[in-house]
């Protein structure tokens, strides 16, 4: 789903990079109590595309974060 980003772009909100948290494994719903397993995977997807890392790159948590650039 790419709910978020949607209505960021409606609103004109440039953006660089999106994490579609469906992609993950993780089924859309109306719950709050959320998994620390998918938070896991959510702060994973999200660190790897800000940092833009590769298999050759560190850690995020071994390297300064910065992801609006």
């Amino acid at each position: 789903m790419g709910c978020a980003k949607a209505i960021l772009e409606q609103a004109e909100v440039p953006l660089k990079n999106h994490v579609v948290i469906t992609d993950l494994g993780i089924e859309k719903n109306k719950e709050f109590a959320l998994k620390s397993e998918d938070i896991v995977k959510v702060k994973s997807a999200a660190l790897d595309i800000c940092s833009n890392r590769s298999d050759n790159n560190p850690a995020p948590s071994e390297k300064p974060f910065n992801c609006c650039g």
